[in-house]
């Protein structure tokens, strides 16, 4: 653009390809069984508690330096 005058675009991609990002979670440990057969009834055991963090997200900007 000439002299001390400069043009910059800034593209940025969070999450482009849109997978799964598990916020700071745990597994679940608390087994529960039924204490005549010995079965187990508690179906959410072993999985993955919480939620994940936000779908895809796209921030554009454009600077002027002079």
């Amino acid at each position: 653009m000439g002299a001390s005058r400069r043009l910059q675009f800034r593209l940025e991609l969070y999450n482009a390809f849109n997978t799964d990002q598990w916020a700071a979670t745990g597994v679940d440990t608390s087994a529960h069984f039924h204490y005549i057969t010995g079965e187990q009834t508690d179906t959410a055991f072993g999985s993955l508690t919480g939620a994940t963090l936000s779908a895809r997200r796209i921030q554009l900007g454009i600077r002027f330096t002079f």
